[in-house]
């Protein structure tokens, strides 16, 4: 490929990458920069270069540094808070959260697009009947793809619209609306990905045979112990306490904010002990910069298929359900414990899996029958 031939993804408009050359261990290295439109600087086009593949950046993480810069030039306009409307106060949640909500700044921009009164309408004059209105739009609405817009889409962008009123309220920069009414659709998405016993056999037999051998640590972390995806990424090497046979999940990056512990067993210590380490590795996954790696979904995507698992399994979340329910299912563990294991802050969270407890109810009915029976 030639350094002038500039590579594209509609996916990421604004990003583009270019080859410069290959790395020693790594490969074909990519630099990706910017190339857009500032609206910000009388739209005039701006280039920056972002970073390298080789530093750990993809498509994805340019378009998001893209919009994060973008946010960062953003000018809010003060305004009576009479005639502020949502865009108003999106336009500073965009730039005060550039850094930290890059991701969710990017989908609710989406979701933006929906709400007909996003920009016109001040926040003071948005009524109960235009969110009724709203919601009766959206789920009569179809996808680019022709489905309707499922139960969690519809409520995703009702939330959008109350969160910014909250968030606004907080910097004071529109009227407090107890009076409005959001009603939110119910949701059913208690999904419980299980393998059974000829796809756990394919999926371990995938796992041994993938090149990416950190990939594949990465998800055996995931498969045995049921964290998080972001825990797992964020793992420091001193959050592995062998004297105590314990991982330490930080608050920081804990989705419940809330330091944990959860057992190391010798199988994941075995993991462990295959992923290189340097004198000055901070992190168990680490880019060459030193910060965690962002993902492996191209390994986890290409496991998953090869091991013919269904396309609806979700590549990395599926290995943390089949935990649960590989424990709930052998009637040996508890509710509670299954709970502390998978760091749920309450039971109501961990009661999707109860079904599957069949065994241990019947176990349970018997204790009873023979007490009884004993008279």
């Amino acid at each position: 490929m030639s350094r002038k031939e500039y590579i594209t993804d509609k996916r990421y408009p604004g990003v583009r990458k270019r080859s410069i050359g290959y790395v020693e261990y790594f490969g074909e290295d990519f630099m990706f920069s910017m190339n857009c439109r500032d609206k910000n600087q009388g739209g005039r086009v701006r280039y920056e270069q972002i970073g390298k593949a080789s530093e750990g950046w993809t498509m994805q993480k340019a378009y998001l540094e893209k919009e994060r810069i973008l946010a960062e030039g953003q000018i809010i306009k003060e305004k009576p808070l009479d005639e502020v409307t949502l865009q108003d106060i999106f336009q500073d949640y965009s730039q005060y959260y550039a850094r930290e909500k890059a991701r969710y700044i990017k989908e609710y921009r989406t979701y933006s697009k929906k709400i007909a009164f996003f920009a016109i309408k001040p926040v003071k004059d948005i009524k109960n009947r235009d969110m009724q209105n709203l919601r009766k739009e959206l789920e009569e609405s179809k996808s680019a793809k022709g489905k309707p817009y499922a139960p969690k889409t519809v409520r995703d962008i009702l939330k959008l619209v109350r969160m910014l009123i909250n968030y606004g309220l907080k910097r004071e920069l529109c009227i407090a609306r107890p009076d409005l009414l959001i009603e939110m659709p119910r949701v059913d998405n208690q999904v419980t990905e299980f393998l059974n016993q000829e796809q756990l056999t394919a999926y371990k037999k995938a796992l041994d045979e993938d090149r990416d051998k950190l990939g594949v640590s990465f998800l055996k972390i995931a498969m045995y112990t049921g964290m998080r995806p972001k825990a797992i990424l964020n793992l420091m090497w001193s959050d592995i306490d062998y004297e105590n046979n314990r991982i330490k999940l930080r608050a920081e990056t804990a989705k419940n904010n809330t330091t944990d512990y959860i057992p190391l067993t010798e199988t994941v210590k075995a993991i462990i002990a295959d992923i290189p380490k340097t004198e000055y590795s901070v992190y168990l996954f680490e880019q060459k910069n030193g910060l965690p790696r962002c993902s492996f979904a191209k390994t986890a995507r290409r496991i998953r298929n090869k091991a013919g698992l269904p396309k609806d399994f979700r590549p990395t979340y599926m290995l943390r359900h089949n935990f649960a329910t590989q424990l709930a299912s052998s009637g040996e563990v508890e509710l509670y414990t299954i709970q502390k294991l998978l760091t749920h802050k309450s039971p109501e969270m961990t009661q999707r899996y109860a079904h599957l407890m069949d065994k241990t109810k019947y176990e349970a009915s018997k204790v009873v029958e023979n007490i009884l029976n004993q008279g």
